[in-house]
């Protein structure tokens, strides 16, 4: 996970996959908290995952009969809008399996 004390200007990749392997971590405490084992949790939250990351890559909203896309989009600690530096254009949905996986095995991408 970006490391807030030393890394002061993330990109929005990073910050992307920072925010699916929180999501991840916090569907799994639930999942576990109910009584659900950690190897029957992590296909569920796999597959919560992704859909999320495909809602945000490709889903659109009807309200209204008008079409919105979701954007993410992130805030720093004192509330300025903080989408870091966009080097170069990517799925978040590519990154959804792995940050599932960091959230299980504990290891930094």
């Amino acid at each position: 996970m970006v490391d807030w004390k030393t890394d002061t200007k993330p990109d929005y990749e990073h910050l992307c996959m920072a925010f699916l392997e929180t999501y991840a971590l916090d569907l799994k405490k639930a999942l576990v908290e109910n009584g659900m084992s950690e190897k029957k949790a992590e296909p569920f939250i796999e597959t919560a995952v992704f859909c999320l990351a495909m809602i945000f890559d490709q889903g659109r909203i009807r309200l209204s009969e008008k079409p919105f896309k979701p954007v993410l989009g992130f805030r720093d600690q004192v509330g300025q809008i903080d989408n870091g530096p966009r080097v170069k254009k990517f799925d978040l949905h590519d990154y959804a399996i792995g940050m599932v996986s960091s959230a299980f095995d504990g290891n930094d991408w």
